[in-house]
């Protein structure tokens, strides 16, 4: 509703999730510099209720020095006589909403979207893609820190339903709660879904109308690189088509690159790096801030190695915790993802762990720290990924 309310004023939003530790919610608002944050005071997850009141101090007091901040807002939940609703109208391009990168590379880059260009790509997926229309009913399974929070909003302008809840909709079991029998669409997104998986959902999770979509995409294009449609065949390990309007190809994940230097296409069905090769309808307008037009740039054109690995934590957050918290014991660190079965954790480990768990999220903390007599790097001292993986 605070969505819907301050577009329809023409401001721009933006949201982080309820679960997200103070830190990683400043980070964001900092840079936005808000003039009001709308918080709950208690959430609920995995069947339990949190209580927000401490951390909506701790926003409060880390806001402090923000001059254009007014204070938090509490949603009344009973209104008698509420107020009529007041459309202003807007440019196409005017921006709308704030979203976020996963801070691989620094800060979490708040991503400027305009209203016209979301409003055309999402009638695009939603109709065209997806064949959706005002007898829909869409579940969004996603906080409301993720783009994916769009998908729960975008239908509403064809009169679609949607469904919005609180803790977790698959508690105690979601065929207590709901009948799937007439579902018609299931999305999976983050990596196309394994065959067994996918053989799970048909031969024993939902019925063979159901469609299974493998759909990829990103915060920065505010839709999808590839996804479904009603029409072609449907096979395991892949997404169905290509977005309309959006020019992709494959490219040599092994090129160096750099400015000025042309990547190498590859045929389908060759492992490689998603590309978009041209201008399409949800280019961000900006990044929000007084760099921000340099940031987008760089965003685009500056290589960043070994450091896209749809990772819901990047090793830049990882570092901040421990060159920041650790300068007397930790020379310098390395964060890859390697699974071993083996080494015990010791005294300083054990520490490096709960101060990320403390910084960021429990779900956040690596599963291994190891020690190390050096962190290789390359020629510049950028710290090298891939051959320690």
């Amino acid at each position: 509703m605070v969505f819907l309310a301050t577009t329809a004023l023409g401001a721009q939003f933006s949201s982080a999730s309820t679960n997200a530790r103070v830190k990683r919610i400043l980070d964001r608002l900092l840079q936005l510099k808000p003039i009001c944050v709308f918080m709950d005071d208690a959430a609920v997850y995995n069947g339990k209720q949190i209580d927000l009141r401490s951390k909506i101090k701790d926003v409060v007091d880390g806001l402090g020095d923000v001059q254009e901040f007014n204070g938090i807002v509490s949603i009344p939940r009973h209104v008698d006589h509420p107020a009529d609703l007041e459309f202003v109208r807007t440019d196409f391009r005017s921006p709308f909403l704030v979203v976020y990168s996963s801070a691989t590379t620094g800060k979490p880059k708040p991503t400027v979207q305009s209203a016209g260009r979301y409003l055309l790509n999402g009638t695009k997926e939603s109709r065209l893609h997806r064949d959706i229309g005002a007898n829909s009913t869409i579940l969004q399974y996603t906080t409301t820190g993720w783009i994916m929070d769009l998908a729960a909003i975008a239908g509403l302008v064809f009169g679609r339903r949607t469904i919005l809840y609180d803790g977790s909709p698959f508690l105690p079991d979601v065929k207590e709660i709901a009948d799937l029998s007439n579902l018609s669409v299931t999305t999976s997104t983050g990596m196309v879904l394994s065959e067994s998986l996918s053989e799970w959902f048909y031969s024993e999770g939902f019925p063979a109308h159901t469609q299974l979509a493998n759909i990829s995409g990103g915060t920065d294009l505010a839709g999808c690189f590839g996804l479904e449609n009603p029409i072609s065949p449907l096979y395991v390990g892949g997404c169905q088509c290509a977005g309309l309007g959006i020019p992709i190809a494959v490219f040599d994940q092994a090129d160096e690159g750099a400015s000025g230097v042309k990547g190498t296409e590859i045929p389908d069905s060759t492992p490689g790096e998603i590309v978009a090769t041209g201008a399409f309808p949800t280019m961000p307008v900006r990044f929000l801030g007084e760099d921000g037009s340099q940031k987008y740039f760089d965003s685009y054109f500056a290589r960043f190695d070994s450091e896209f690995d749809f990772l819901p934590v990047t090793q830049c957050e990882i570092y901040n915790v421990t060159d920041t918290q650790f300068t007397e014991e930790v020379v310098d660190s390395n964060c890859v993802g390697q699974g071993r079965p083996q080494d015990s954790d010791e005294s300083l480990v054990g520490r490096v762990k709960e101060a990320i768990c403390k910084a960021l999220n429990a779900r956040l903390v690596p599963k291994y720290i190891f020690q190390t007599p050096e962190i290789p790097t390359t020629v510049n001292l950028r710290k090298v990924q891939l051959p320690v993986k």
